[in-house]
């Protein structure tokens, strides 16, 4: 059985959540970028031909 402190619940008030939601943020900025830049720079079919 798996034994909780106490307090768990007082600790997760007392983390950077403001820090932690600006680093998801760009995170997820990257991912997007990334994800345009490989759509917008896929080689078509008629470029490998060429």
């Amino acid at each position: 059985m798996i034994r909780h402190r106490e307090n768990s619940s007082e600790s997760w008030k007392t983390l950077p959540w403001k820090k932690f939601r600006r680093n998801l943020f760009r995170l997820q900025k990257r991912v997007y970028k990334a994800e345009n830049m490989e759509t917008i720079h896929k080689p078509c079919v008629m470029c490998m031909i060429c």
